[in-house]
């Protein structure tokens, strides 16, 4: 369950937190990216219910799997095709007619990678370091998974949403958090089901609680970007969208 946990994750603490920075600005085509979280969020929680219902088993159907994996090339591939919003960025430096000198420019990616690199480290020990010592208290794998190891796979988002908001690039920040939850759904979830040996199964607390949860954190983000004719998220909302991460992780350390 940590593709879940991080989608919550992505949609409610590091958007909040980035929102905090300044306003997010939705393109049309970032605003089409949450419904299709909506749907297949919707779409994952119909589809156990109905088979613990029929079956008494609350587990994921291996098709469900196949769906999200064949969503992956079609998704890209329109992704792709919605050209019609310019991203607008495009490099500043030919706004004085000067260019960037190729040393500076390898400089500035070799700090990238280097920084990419640390952070990615830094994640993997902060996981596993928590990881262990959440075992020792006693807390289940699906606990584990949907909080402790989502948060630190989400840490490299953070950084970047932050310096996003903070050069007004909010709607990049935006558009990369939905992209990721969306790969986590569709790539990651679609691998995990369809491959997996035996059926996943799907704590009760997750059908009842979590899992709805997750599609009430994208319905309540759909109606704050278009609660106004501008789709835009505004420090407000960042709040709110904290608030109610601190109320899932509570709940999970609660059932714990």
């Amino acid at each position: 369950m940590n593709a879940l946990g991080s989608v919550i994750t992505n949609t409610t603490l590091i958007l909040g937190v980035g929102a905090l920075y300044g306003t997010i600005a939705v393109k049309k085509k970032s605003a089409l990216n949450v419904w299709l979280i909506l749907g297949s969020l919707t779409a994952l929680f119909t589809t156990v219910l109905v088979k613990r219902t029929i079956s008494g088993k609350a587990d994921i159907p291996r098709f469900l799997g196949i769906i999200f994996l064949i969503a992956v090339p079609i998704y890209l591939y329109s992704y792709l095709k919605r050209s019609d919003e310019p991203t607008n960025l495009v490099a500043k430096d030919g706004d004085d007619g000067v260019r960037t000198p190729k040393k500076v420019v390898m400089v500035m990616i070799a700090g990238l990678l280097g920084s990419a690199l640390l952070v990615a480290v830094s994640s993997a020990v902060l996981v596993a370091t928590v990881q262990v010592a959440a075992k020792r208290l006693g807390m289940s794998e699906a606990v584990i998974s949907a909080t402790i190891v989502a948060l630190g796979t989400s840490l490299p988002e953070l950084s970047t949403v932050i310096v996003s908001v903070k050069k007004g690039y909010g709607g990049l920040a935006f558009g990369n958090l939905l992209g990721a939850s969306l790969m986590n759904i569709f790539l990651v979830l679609g691998t995990t089901i369809t491959f997996s040996k035996t059926a996943i199964q799907v704590p009760m607390s997750f059908l009842q609680v979590i899992l709805p949860l997750a599609i009430g954190i994208v319905t309540y983000m759909i109606v704050a970007i278009y609660n106004t004719k501008k789709r835009e998220l505004t420090r407000l909302e960042g709040s709110l969208f904290i608030v109610i991460y601190l109320i899932y992780l509570l709940f999970n350390l609660v059932s714990a």
